[in-house]
């Protein structure tokens, strides 16, 4: 065979080896989908989490968010104050100033607060037919749900199996974040720990502390700690079957505006789109705004720990009267007024525990 007609021969290959599969989804930095592609509905205001394995693509986790939602979540929180005795020389009867010597319930819920991940939402679109455009190798793919495996010169990307993965700032390489993955449908959930102090009034009796009334309680701060329920931040997401271009070519010829994650690096004519670095993205809902950034700031260079949150708490504790056969007044202290008393405070700081892989999100040089 001669050299010319090697060269033809290995052009085809890679044109036709290398091009762009039916089913292929990324995001698209642009108002909507170009021509030839649609927005995959099934995906609209949700974070996409990777799968392996096509039986579990199109798996849905709640209810997908609104244009720029942050979401928020709260726990319910259940535990007890105590407030001890504080002995004094009565009987029970008459003066019902004073508090009883009791563990009071503490209940109620966390503020409604929201996750403080940062995001982006973008137009996620599906090409509609398989064409000869060729396809760099190393590229990251979403594939829609009735894709039921990778296709040719394709294969699964196992290390993004159960996390999302998040527009890096390195031009090279993935690094997956310190949260375990996510198993097939898991709704992750954290709690929450809290502490808080009550302070009390102070009421006296014409009378003497000591025995052998038990009943009364002692004045002063008590401490409300506990851990809370253990509830879902509620963001949403999808499954869906993420692979990795084997194609043995950096060539490429998308439209305009499209992003493409990869993971070896951003191939020529590609620059990293910085503008996306750190944020989590989520489909475009309807009606959204392409490219409303909301939530909390972008995730900083080189950083894959969790982000956490902490939420603020408040209520009051109702006690009950005691009753003391002395009058209001010198020289017996030192005892818990009856009354209502306020307490506030904010929880100890927890993660929503999202597992992310950071890679290089290109963009075509204009």
């Amino acid at each position: 065979m001669s050299q010319k007609a090697l060269v033809a021969v290995l052009a085809t290959y890679l044109v036709v080896c290398s091009a762009i599969p039916a089913g292929f989804t990324t995001y698209f930095d642009d108002e909507g989908c170009p021509d030839g592609w649609y927005e995959l509905g099934t995906a609209e205001g949700r974070l996409i989490v990777s799968t392996d394995n096509g039986v579990d693509s199109g798996i849905t986790v709640n209810k997908p968010l609104s244009d720029a939602e942050d979401r928020t979540h709260t726990h319910d929180y259940s535990t007890t104050v105590n407030f001890p005795s504080h002995a004094v020389a009565a009987i029970d009867c008459c003066n019902n100033q004073g508090a009883a010597n009791k563990a009071y319930p503490v209940h109620g819920q966390l503020d409604q607060t929201p996750s403080g991940l940062g995001f982006v939402q973008l137009p996620l679109c599906t090409i509609r037919q398989a064409n000869s455009d060729p396809t760099p190798f190393g590229t990251i793919a979403y594939f829609e749900p009735s894709t039921s495996r990778c296709p040719d010169n394709w294969t699964p990307m196992g290390i993004a199996k159960g996390r999302i993965v998040l527009p890096g700032y390195a031009s090279t390489g993935v690094m997956p974040s310190s949260a375990a993955p996510l198993a097939s449908g898991e709704d992750r959930k954290h709690s929450h720990t809290y502490t808080t102090n009550l302070n009390t009034s102070d009421v006296s009796y014409e009378g003497v502390s000591g025995c052998c009334n038990n009943n009364p309680a002692r004045a002063g701060e008590f401490n409300i700690t506990g851990t809370s329920s253990t509830e879902s931040t509620g963001l949403p997401y999808i499954q869906l079957l993420t692979c990795l271009s084997q194609e043995p070519t950096f060539s490429s010829r998308f439209p305009p505006y499209t992003l493409l994650y990869n993971e070896v690096g951003c191939p020529p004519g590609w620059n990293v789109s910085f503008a996306h670095s750190g944020r989590f993205i989520v489909a475009l809902p309807s009606g959204g705004v392409p490219g409303a950034t909301f939530g909390g700031p972008s995730l900083r260079p080189g950083f894959s720990g969790d982000v956490v949150h902490k939420q603020h708490f408040g209520g009051e504790v109702k006690t009950d009267s005691c009753g003391v056969g002395l009058a209001s007044g010198c020289c017996a202290g030192g005892y818990a007024g009856d009354g209502t008393y306020q307490y506030q405070g904010t929880s100890d700081a927890a993660a929503a525990g999202l597992p992310y892989l950071s890679a290089p999100m290109c963009m075509q040089v204009k």
